[in-house]
């Protein structure tokens, strides 16, 4: 009786896909749009070609300023806690 002595084959693996560590800089961070905003986007994009990042950051300094003082204050509180929370975790890493 012979046994049969060979090595189970090994499961494919993609060197790119094993590279997964990655610093924050470079994670994606994906927003769910509802249909409307996404086509909004999509039509603005070709009246004037905009990287998703910039056009967001656009409309972000503006809906800023449109704050009133105490929103603004509010809104750099935030940012501000949000930034040492972010910093607090890059570190533990």
């Amino acid at each position: 009786m012979e046994l049969n002595r060979k090595p189970k084959p090994k499961k494919h693996t993609n060197p790119v896909l094993e590279e997964t560590k990655k610093n924050k800089s470079e994670l994606r961070r994906n927003i769910k749009l509802p249909d409307d905003v996404f086509f909004t986007i999509k039509a603005l994009n070709k009246v004037k070609p905009l990287k998703q990042y910039e056009l967001i950051d656009t409309l972000a300094k503006h809906y800023i300023e449109s704050l009133s003082d105490t929103e603004r204050e509010f809104y750099e509180y935030q940012l501000e806690e949000i930034k040492k929370e972010e910093s607090k975790k890059d570190e533990g890493k």
